[in-house]
């Protein structure tokens, strides 16, 4: 039987962003410490502005990533057609720290 993808539409945590908008300080972690920030960033972040909170994979096929889903499907060029809005529940500060795409789901 044939696997199909599920395709994932949302905002992404992104880690650059993140790291950009909340430097390293000295009591944080060495690795990763942007990781320490998603709890807090989707905490603040109205249930009601996404659909759930899914995990993507980077085109490289390694990465993956936290996305927070508005609409989800099998059909990528469907998604694609689909315009891009921000949810009227979504604050304008946390999209310093998202970035809106489409990714497969992770399997």
């Amino acid at each position: 039987m044939d696997e199909r993808t599920l395709y994932i539409k949302g905002y992404k945590l992104d880690c650059q962003k993140i790291r950009s908008q909340f430097p390293k300080q000295d009591y944080d972690p060495e690795d990763n410490y942007e990781l320490c920030y998603y709890t807090p960033i989707i905490d603040s972040i109205p249930e009601t502005a996404y659909k759930y909170v899914g995990c993507g994979v980077e085109p490289n096929g390694h990465d993956l990533n936290l996305v927070l889903v508005l609409e989800d499907g099998y059909d990528q060029t469907a998604l694609m057609d689909n315009a891009f809005t921000v949810p009227d529940m979504l604050p304008n500060a946390a999209l310093s720290v998202l970035t809106p795409g489409i990714w497969p789901s992770l399997p």
